[in-house]
């Protein structure tokens, strides 16, 4: 997805995951009408948001932060802290992040951090990730391999695009502009037409 700043990118993300409930209009999953009460709804349904602004507590480690509010424990009620890291570290694996799980947020570069957000959207069993400008510190190469990973799982990904080699390689293209989708499809196609949104957005960020 892709739009000038207050094309309502960041708007419609927030309805998709149930951060905003009030609108107009109908969201459709699967073919059928859903609708959220609030965040928790739309991650029971498989939907999970990870925004630009990152969401993480600094002192606490990456298996602590993955399992922050659900937390494992043992047959008596205590901390089951091996498992957490054992299944951090698989998740880990997921988005090709190499870092051990006790390491604390705090020293991890920005990049990491992004790809730590994901790793906890993940363990939610989230079908549709999405990602508004989540990985902008990535270079483009592990922009890439992470996208395809998460794709080859069966997770569906929006994207709030911020580079264009990602958009390029798109399924599908949303141009929105003042709250709209004014245009859609595939690269391919819509550059060819000169005077379009999209061909025009291109351009201007060239």
């Amino acid at each position: 997805i892709i739009g000038e700043n207050g094309a309502g990118k960041s708007t419609l993300m927030k309805i998709l995951s149930g951060v905003y409930t009030d609108y107009e209009g109908e969201l459709l999953m699967n073919g059928e009408a859903v609708s959220f009460k609030n965040t928790k709804e739309a991650q029971n349904a498989g939907i999970a948001i990870i925004h630009q602004e990152l969401n993480l507590l600094p002192y606490l480690s990456v298996a602590e932060n993955i399992f922050l509010g659900r937390e494992l424990k043992n047959e008596f009620g205590i901390l089951d802290k091996r498992e957490m890291y054992l299944r951090s570290a698989l998740l880990l694996d997921k988005v090709k992040l190499k870092i051990d799980p006790n390491t604390r947020v705090e020293k991890l570069k920005v990049g990491e951090r992004q790809l730590l957000e994901i790793a906890k959207a993940l363990m939610l069993d989230t079908k549709v990730l999405i990602m508004d400008e989540a990985t902008s510190a990535l270079d483009a190469e592990t922009e890439r391999k992470v996208i395809d990973n998460l794709s080859r799982r069966g997770c569906t990904q929006i994207i709030v695009a911020h580079r264009l080699s990602t958009i390029r390689d798109a399924d599908l293209i949303l141009v929105m502009d003042k709250g709209r989708v004014v245009q859609q499809g595939r690269h391919e196609s819509m550059i060819q037409d000169l005077d379009g949104p999209y061909a025009k957005l291109l351009q201007e960020n060239a």
